[in-house]
């Protein structure tokens, strides 16, 4: 049986892993946030380029 210092220790632990937890959560979240910032401004400036292209051929062929 433990006794209620041993206990006490326990939830401490406890409770640091779940500081430790959610520490890691938050630095995973705003790594992926980050990531999914760049690969939006890359998947943008394709569609720019692409876009422009479109437009230069069609003036091309009309013009």
């Amino acid at each position: 049986m433990m006794t209620e210092s041993q206990i006490a220790e326990y939830e401490e632990i406890l409770n640091r892993l779940d500081r430790l937890d959610e520490k890691a959560e938050f630095v995973s979240s705003e790594v992926a946030q980050r990531m999914g910032k760049k690969l939006g401004r890359e998947v943008g400036i394709l569609y720019g380029i692409t876009a422009g292209l479109f437009l230069i051929l069609v003036y091309l062929l009309i013009g």
